[in-house]
């Protein structure tokens, strides 16, 4: 038996012997979550009372109350990437960038560096904390830490907040 079928069955289970409480499926996204009430379904257990939620709408909930004391608005992962072409720009423009200037400016390296600081910064990472030498190239180093420091600036300067602050 698969290790997914045994989720089914568990939850299959459950859903059975507490039919009336109130369940939470805690799932990477909700597509996930959608897709495994289906399969409840289609092995014919009802899901009532079932809720789907991810892992970041919790954080959301949890930080809700914080955020709104600090008067700071979340910013969607297209807001992150609307901010990172800014500074992306700014930066290439301005002839700060090394390791980046021989790039085109596409959507392809604005997405690809939003992800990389996006994972930074979920892993704790800060342009402060950024080891010399973690990058084979030091002018690679060096533009990272430039990125990552101004879209720290822009975060706290628009009082916004990413999903590496909840």
């Amino acid at each position: 038996m698969t290790r997914y079928n045994i989720l089914l069955s568990e939850l299959g289970s459950f859903c059975q012997k507490y039919p009336r409480i109130e369940k939470v499926l805690i799932v990477p996204d909700y597509q996930t979550g959608h897709q495994i009430l289906e399969s409840l379904t289609r092995a014919g257990t009802s899901w009532i009372n079932f809720h789907i939620i991810t892992m970041s709408s919790l954080a959301m909930e949890f930080a809700e109350d914080a955020m709104a004391s600090k008067s700071l608005q979340i910013l969607p992962q297209s807001g992150i990437h609307v901010v990172v072409d800014s500074i992306f720009n700014t930066l290439s423009d301005s002839g700060k960038l090394k390791y980046f200037e021989k790039h085109p400016i596409n959507k392809g390296i604005v997405e690809a560096l939003a992800r990389t600081i996006s994972e930074l910064r979920l892993h704790g990472i800060s342009s402060d904390t950024i080891k010399k030498g973690s990058f084979l190239s030091p002018s690679k180093e060096n533009d990272i830490r430039l990125l990552l420091s101004s879209y720290e600036k822009i975060l706290e300067e628009r009082h916004f907040a990413d999903k590496a602050e909840l």
